[in-house]
């Protein structure tokens, strides 16, 4: 969470595997794969506070969950699954 806060490009780099996967329930949109979520991370001009977040960790696969707060609207939720190749 800590990288995503700072954005710090490199360390969500290392994090995320070309197929990452991330969708936003409130919209339906969704990120597919490394090179787009870090276009989109790079690009996007504010960045939402995080409200709360909970990882489901098993292996080399996690479930992050998160509740945003982004433009004065609470509550926007985000699911995103992470790979670690270790």
């Amino acid at each position: 969470m800590q990288a995503f806060q700072e954005r710090d490009v490199d360390a969500i780099a290392d994090l995320v595997r070309d197929d990452f996967a991330e969708e936003y329930t409130q919209s339906g949109e969704r990120i597919r794969g490394k090179h787009n979520y870090l276009s989109v991370f790079e690009n996007i001009s504010a960045m939402p506070s995080v409200l709360d977040y909970c990882f489901t960790l098993c292996g080399d696969l996690a479930i992050a969950e998160r509740t945003f707060e982004y433009g004065g609207r609470e509550g926007q939720e985000s699911q995103a699954m992470l790979r670690r190749t270790l």
